[in-house]
């Protein structure tokens, strides 16, 4: 019933809802199970949980129902500032819900510098950033094999994910129904390093106010090998995926990866690529059913 109680690595469930006004380290080798409690906030420009160097913290969920959370102040509506997991250690997640959290960098989770996040369950929701309003990766690698990032929105960039650095490999999970209001990613936005989607992942229903609905690839390379973008739209280019002018950036598309259903203001509805050279598509990869406004355009090649 209090995180203090937590002192050394071990297997933990909660047994009651703890408030927080300092942001808690786990030590490493934790396994919390939040039971179906809440971890609250109760404090401004404080993260939830920070997971430190070199350290090994796994969160999990038995009741389906726990959640990491900002409160809300006496005025009933305003919400507390700040993160809901900064990472600079060993995150991984096989349940509960990090929602409701609002920060600079990854409103939900914040993976930096030496850190990483393993996803293979839970849920990432309704937060919110500048970049990232799901998670943001400015460390090492996250890598997502399950659970889901939804709902979230970023006030710059990559609304349910921005990748600043190292690697994101995504073979399962979903990213849903995030927006980005600024320049682009509505569900995923790759400023640098490498983005693998593969397998059962699944790109649905983003939104960004501009371009790329649902991946951005301003540099580097986007190898898809399976997987679907699906339902996703953008205000101006690229509903489904847009490749920016930048001479490294690469999309490689191959197995059974699927685009469709996307949808574009002006170009490219399902694919939007900057130059020809940029491209390597195989004869398996479906892109079909995309629009600009009401017209077919799958691929557009600038």
């Amino acid at each position: 019933d209090s995180l203090d109680k937590i002192s050394s690595a071990g297997y933990y469930y909660l047994t009651d809802n703890v408030d927080l006004t300092d942001t808690w380290t786990p030590q490493d080798g934790v396994v919390l199970c939040l039971n179906g409690k809440a971890i609250t906030m109760k404090a401004d420009n404080k993260d939830v949980i920070l997971v430190d160097d070199n350290n090994r913290f796994t969160l999990c969920d038995c009741k389906d129902t726990g959640v990491v959370t900002h409160g809300t102040k006496s005025d009933g509506t305003t919400k507390y500032s700040g993160g809901g997991v900064t990472v600079t250690g060993n995150f991984i997640m096989y349940g509960g819900t990090i929602c409701n959290n609002n920060s600079t960098y990854g409103g939900g989770v914040y993976i930096f510098s030496t850190g990483a996040l393993e996803m293979f369950g839970g849920k990432i929701s309704e937060n919110e950033a500048g970049y990232g309003g799901g998670v943001c990766g400015d460390g090492q690698k996250v890598t997502m094999k399950g659970g889901i990032i939804s709902n979230n929105t970023s006030r710059e960039n990559g609304g349910g994910v921005y990748l600043a650095s190292g690697t994101f490999d995504m073979s399962g999970g979903t990213i849903s129904q995030n927006t980005s209001k600024a320049l682009g990613g509505g569900g995923v936005y790759k400023a640098a390093g490498t983005f693998n989607m593969s397998g059962g992942a699944a790109i649905i229903d983003n939104t960004s106010t501009t371009l790329g609905g649902g991946v951005y690839n301003a540099t580097g390379t986007f190898n898809m090998s399976g997987g679907e973008i699906k339902g996703n739209k953008s205000g101006t280019s690229g509903g489904g995926v847009y490749n920016a002018p930048d001479s490294s950036a690469k999309i490689i598309m191959s197995g059974q990866a699927e685009i469709s259903n996307n949808q574009a203001a002006s170009a490219g509805g399902g694919v939007f690529v900057s130059a020809n050279d940029a491209t390597t598509l195989s004869d398996a990869v479906k892109i079909t059913e995309n629009k600009v406004g009401n017209t077919a355009n799958n691929l557009y090649l600038s």
